[in-house]
């Protein structure tokens, strides 16, 4: 049972968007073996006006997910649920971790 998380940077110029594999690259990536937290944080993404910080989340088990300042996965509310083998993308905050918790 894990939750594998990548924080990278995409880059987006009209309606060119590079993935993170182009755009500035993965930043960071942790795989949370356990209900709980991240321990890296989404950096500050540069203020070049086009780039963005990206969390891409791997599921290994049914789960509920939660990003914030405090996330908690755990709570009925501000949680979505990903199912196994899912692979999702959401837009990231300066700051903001991820946390999971069985479903």
């Amino acid at each position: 049972m894990s939750l594998h998380v990548e924080c990278g940077l995409v880059r987006a110029a009209g309606t060119d968007i590079q993935p993170i594999e182009v755009g500035g690259g993965l930043l960071w990536s942790e795989t949370i073996p356990s209900a709980g937290t991240s321990t890296a944080a989404v950096p500050a993404a540069p203020t070049d006006g086009v780039s963005t910080m990206v969390l891409t989340l791997t599921a290994e088990v049914d789960m509920w997910v939660s990003i914030g300042a405090s996330p908690n996965a755990a709570t009925v509310t501000l949680r979505r649920r990903l199912k196994a083998g899912s692979v999702r993308s959401f837009l990231a905050i300066t700051g903001h971790r991820v946390a999971w918790a069985a479903a």
